[in-house]
C-alpha cells in the first residue's frame, strides 16, 4: 500500500511539472489569431543569400511556383533542431485562386509551409530578416519553392506579397508588380523539385 501511495505520489508530481513547463503556451486558436501582428516581437535571423531578394526578377526566377492565394487556416509550427535555436515552420491551409509561375492545383485546400513562426517557448516570432509571416483569411501572392517531398515552402523576402484588394487584384500595383516581375525574370539553373500539389 505504501509502494502504491508513494507511486501516485509521483506520477501527480510529473503531471504537475509537465503543467506548470507548458501553461505559457498557447493554443492553436490564439496562434491563429496572432500570426502576422505585432502581439510578440520579432526575432530576426540574418541570412546570406546568393542574390538580392529585394529585386522581384530574382525572387520569381529562382523560386518553382507563383501563385495568388487565399490562407484559411493555420495548421501546425515544427521546429527544425538542427537549425539556429529550434527554428520554427509554419504550416498554413490554403486555397489557390491563380497560378502566375507553374501549374498546381486551384480551388481545392493543400498545405502550405512558411520559414519562420511562433517560437518554441512562445514568446517570440522567429522569422528570416526583410521577412513576415502572412495572417490567417487574408491573400497573398506568394513565390514558393517545390521541397524534394513534394511541399510547398515560402521563404525568405518577397515570398509573400500581401494584397489588400482582393476584389480588384489584378488592377493592383502588387499583382502588376508580379507579373512584369515574371515576364522578365532572371531564372537561375538548379536542381529543381515538383510539387505533389502540381497538375502536369
Amino acid at each position: 500500500m505504501k509502494k502504491f501511495a508513494i507511486l501516485i505520489f509521483v506520477l501527480l508530481s510529473i503531471i504537475l511539472i509537465a503543467t506548470g513547463c507548458n501553461k505559457n503556451l498557447l493554443t492553436n486558436g490564439v496562434i491563429s489569431e496572432i500570426l502576422g501582428t505585432d502581439k510578440l516581437p520579432n526575432e530576426e535571423l540574418s541570412v546570406l543569400y546568393a542574390f538580392n531578394l529585394s529585386v522581384l526578377e530574382n525572387v520569381i526566377g529562382d523560386v518553382d511556383y507563383v501563385f495568388v492565394a487565399y490562407i484559411n487556416s493555420y495548421l501546425k509550427t515544427t521546429y527544425n533542431e538542427d537549425f539556429g535555436d529550434n527554428f520554427p515552420t509554419t504550416y498554413y491551409e490554403i486555397e489557390i485562386i491563380e497560378n502566375i509561375k507553374g501549374s498546381l492545383i486551384t480551388n481545392s485546400k493543400i498545405e502550405l509551409l512558411k520559414s519562420g513562426g511562433i517560437s518554441k517557448k512562445h514568446t517570440t516570432f522567429q522569422i528570416y530578416s526583410d521577412d513576415f509571416l502572412p495572417k490567417v483569411h487574408n491573400y497573398y501572392i506568394f513565390c514558393v519553392y517545390a521541397q524534394t517531398n513534394g511541399n510547398i515552402l515560402a521563404s525568405g523576402t518577397n515570398s509573400n506579397i500581401y494584397l489588400d484588394n482582393i476584389t480588384n487584384y489584378k488592377n493592383s500595383s502588387q499583382y502588376l508588380d508580379v507579373i512584369s516581375a515574371y515576364q522578365n525574370q532572371n531564372a537561375t539553373e538548379r536542381e529543381r523539385s515538383k510539387s505533389k500539389y502540381d497538375t502536369n
